[in-house]
């Protein structure tokens, strides 16, 4: 088995197990309730949190666009992936194994389609930074200027296609899923109230 398949099956293997965890502990917590936990005020505020985690993932793409500096957009892509990641669990917990508002769980299948294409995109970016190491490594040893070596990974950087299609459907679905997600905070208040 390749190391990318590897990755690819353990990624998997965690994303699943991670679901389930996250519902196990939603089914664990409704057990001294009379509802599921997903309609309790504790339940609202666990969705609340997370939303507001995830709120933190878009100051990454915003410094990156509009204030670029410096040393900040290392940190910023670490705190983007981590709430990308604990915010879509606190959610997971939020709503439970319950699904029967249409909005809701749209907006939770957009949900994992953004986190999955998060890690997704960053395991095309780690295998696109060691292919450009491998090849800055290469072009070194065969005697190329650092002039020639910097233009030539420049050119295979620029024609990085794949993540650029990963752009194509990454951030539509973050669109998609911020729009369902209102969509699906003015129904609950609407209907249930807080």
């Amino acid at each position: 088995m390749s190391p990318l398949n590897r990755r690819f099956l353990l990624i998997t293997i965690t994303i699943l197990a991670t679901i389930i965890s996250a519902w196990v502990v939603e089914f664990l917590l409704s057990l001294s309730a009379h509802w599921p936990f997903a309609h309790s005020q504790p339940g609202h505020i666990l969705g609340w949190l997370g939303l507001a985690i995830i709120l933190l993932t878009f100051v990454y793409p915003w410094k990156k666009r509009h204030a670029p500096s410096g040393n900040w957009p290392r940190q910023w892509f670490m705190i983007h992936m981590l709430c990308g990641v604990l915010g879509p669990l606190l959610i997971l917990v939020h709503s439970g194994w319950h699904l029967h508002a249409g909005v809701a769980v749209l907006a939770l299948l957009a949900m994992g389609g953004v986190a999955i294409t998060g890690i997704i995109g960053k395991t095309i970016h780690r295998v696109a930074l060691q292919t450009l190491i491998s090849q800055r490594r290469e072009l070194t040893e065969q005697g190329l200027s650092q002039e020639q070596i910097e233009q030539t990974l420049d050119d295979l950087a620029s024609q990085e296609s794949l993540f650029r299609m990963w752009q194509v459907i990454h951030v539509p679905l973050a669109i998609i899923f911020m729009v369902l997600t209102i969509l699906h905070i003015i129904g609950a208040l609407f209907f249930a109230g807080l």
